[in-house]
């Protein structure tokens, strides 16, 4: 099966949780392991966004972080998104993630930093 650029799986590895995966781009982000699990400032979640549009094709297929420290990455990844028309999140989850944290993100915030981009017309967390 060959896979178009635009389809092939991506694998954040952070933490070396996510497997191996034929034909997957895959990104060492061990240094940033630390850094960014759970939560981080802005200023390091920016730069981790600056790291990931470098190194990141514009478009791709499934995306695999591995373990859930890092969902919270989400955000960078809805927000690099062109987007012409609104679209509904569904985020699979035993608890909300929208908690409003003003000095980062976090596990707990993404979705509530998520429902304030411009093209998250609806948001659905199922699993609470």
């Amino acid at each position: 099966m060959t896979l178009t650029d635009n389809r092939r799986p991506i694998v954040l590895n952070f933490d070396d949780s996510a497997g191996e995966f034929e034909g997957a781009l895959r990104l060492d982000l061990s240094t940033w392991q630390e850094m960014i699990r759970f939560g981080c400032k802005w200023n390091q979640f920016q730069a981790l966004g600056n790291y990931l549009n470098q190194h990141l094709p514009a478009q791709f297929g499934c995306l695999l972080m591995g373990s859930g420290d890092y969902h919270h990455i989400t955000q960078l990844l809805l927000a690099r998104q062109v987007i012409t028309r609104p679209i509904h999140l569904i985020v699979c989850d035993n608890h909300p993630d929208n908690m409003r944290y003003p000095f980062g993100i976090h596990c707990g915030s993404w979705v509530y930093w998520a429902s304030q981009l411009p093209h998250i017309a609806r948001i659905d967390v199922i699993g609470i």
